[in-house]
Formats: C-alpha cells, structure tokens, sequence
C-alpha cells in the first residue's frame, strides 16, 4: 500500500518530465526523424542516378534528375537494354502521353517476359 510519501514516490516524480517538456521532446524527435529521411533519401537518389548513369554511359546517355528523365521511358528502355544485354525495340520519341505509355509498356513487358 502506497501513501504517496517515501522515496519511490518521490522518485518517479523527479525522474517524469512534465507535460510540456514531454510533448517538445516527441515533438523534437518526430521533426529529427523527418531531417533525417529526407536525407537518406537524398543520399539514396544521388547514389541510385550515379549507378544509373555508369550504366547508361555504355549507351552514350546521361541523366540528372532520376524522377524527370526516367518518366518518359526512353532512357529506361535503354538502361534495361544496357543490363539485360538484349535489344528492346527503340522508344517513341514523341512528347505526348501516348508516347510515354507507349515506352513504358515496352518496359513492362519486357519485365513480365523475364520472369
């Protein structure tokens, strides 16, 4: 039976932060956690794009931004071309929406024939 005196008590009082300290402390390690990612994935595109363009210099490509210049498919037909050793059909050059599905079809395909 606890009578709220004594060193125990006591204790768990001194050792607790208070709601406020407690409530910036998660605070601080949510935003920490946030930093931290977005860092991690910067070092992780920069990495990936590096490989990607050693692998694509084989084909006289390069690219800077991974999101950007892998989203019409060209480039990415020629990197699978250039890691699977086999010939894919070229890409559309076109601009349109039809042309990018077009590419990336041919992507996918290729994918699902390999499995």
């Amino acid at each position: 039976i606890s009578t709220g005196f004594g060193p125990a008590n006591n204790m768990s009082k001194s050792m607790a932060l208070p709601d406020s300290d407690m409530a910036k402390s998660k605070h601080f390690e949510r935003a920490r956690i946030k930093i931290l990612a977005a860092e991690l994935e910067k070092v992780q595109r920069k990495t990936f794009t590096k490989w990607v363009n050693s692998c694509l210099s084989r084909a006289g490509l390069n690219i800077n931004n991974l999101y950007v210049d892998l989203c019409d498919g060209t480039a990415l037909l020629r990197l699978l071309e250039v890691l699977s050793g086999e010939k894919l059909p070229k890409p559309a050059r076109g601009r349109m929406r039809i042309h990018l599905i077009q590419n990336l079809n041919a992507v996918l395909k290729f994918l699902v024939d390999k499995q």
